[in-house]
């Protein structure tokens, strides 16, 4: 696990062949092997999980031919590499369905291939060339919709269990016991993890596991409010606002079984709905795999 791979090897020269300069973390060309060989192992393993998270990009700013300066953004090598091996597998699924009139940033084609297309055109009698640049594109442009529209088209993405493993561990501790917080903050902590992760892994078609795992989100939840509620009357409380009956919230309420067990039973399931759930703030998974999958029909 701590030796590059074949390809990764080739991944990394294909990067390196650009002579760049570093990034933020100052990790030059030559220095990246010696640096990063000992850690690829856990790199890997972040990559498959989904957990790997990039680093910031390098600002700076390089002059124009005609004047001024336009940004330009410097990932650091360890970005290129996985950001070229990435582009190795999407371009081979993508390219084909591109314009034969786009040109740039294709693999066989440069700014000389469209410009004898256009002396092309001028033989064919046409007189106006239009030039198109959409400013600020991906500052602009909705993700969530672009990754959709990417799930569409590439479908081997699974859960692995690894990634699986890493997600149940992420909402234990988003709706932990031990964390005092309100629970407003916890359900918007815990649904942008959601959202996230669904828009990651969310192309997968397996549906099976889907209903399965909004209950235990669901269930882990209550568990979270009713250990809040804390005291006995603060539980009675609470259910009877939530529109429980009397005595079923008075045996709840006293209960001694611990908060995962009453999460589970009938008080907490007519007092915390899913609508209720849903209300405070939090997200459905089985709903975000429905618009993923199905955007015409999601409501």
């Amino acid at each position: 696990m701590g030796q590059f791979s074949i390809s990764e090897v080739g991944h990394f020269y294909i990067a390196a062949n650009n002579k760049g300069a570093p990034g933020v973390d100052g990790v030059t060309i030559d220095a990246f092997p010696e640096r990063f060989r000992p850690l690829w192992g856990d790199i890997r393993a972040s990559l498959a999980t989904g957990t790997y998270q990039p680093q910031p990009v390098l600002r700076v700013e390089i002059p124009k031919p005609t004047g001024g300066t336009r940004p330009l953004g410097i990932p650091t090598v360890l970005d290129r590499l996985i950001q070229q091996a990435t582009a190795q597998v999407l371009t081979p699924i993508f390219d084909p369905e591109f314009s034969a009139s786009s040109f740039g940033f294709r693999p066989g084609r440069s700014a000389h291939n469209a410009v004898w297309q256009l002396r092309e055109h001028l033989r064919q009698g046409y007189r106006i060339a239009v030039d198109i640049d959409l400013a600020k594109f991906f500052d602009t442009v909705n993700h969530d919709l672009l990754m959709t529209m990417v799930g569409r088209k590439v479908r081997d993405k699974l859960w692995s269990d690894q990634a699986y493993k890493e997600f149940r561990r992420r909402v234990r501790k988003y709706t932990g016991r031990s964390w005092f917080i309100s629970m407003e903050y916890r359900l918007n902590k815990l649904s942008t993890y959601l959202r996230g992760w669904m828009g990651y892994f969310g192309i997968a078609e397996a549906y099976r596991d889907i209903p399965e795992i909004d209950g235990w989100i669901r269930r882990r939840v209550r568990l979270c409010c009713w250990k809040q509620w804390r005291w006995c009357r603060t539980k009675i409380r609470n259910l009877l606002r939530l529109g429980v009956q009397l005595g079923t919230s008075i045996i709840a309420g006293l209960n001694r079984n611990g908060p995962w067990a009453m999460s589970r039973r009938l008080a907490a399931q007519h007092g915390m709905t899913n609508q209720w759930l849903k209300d405070q703030g939090l997200v459905s998974v089985k709903e975000l795999w429905v618009k993923i999958h199905y955007p015409a029909t999601a409501r």
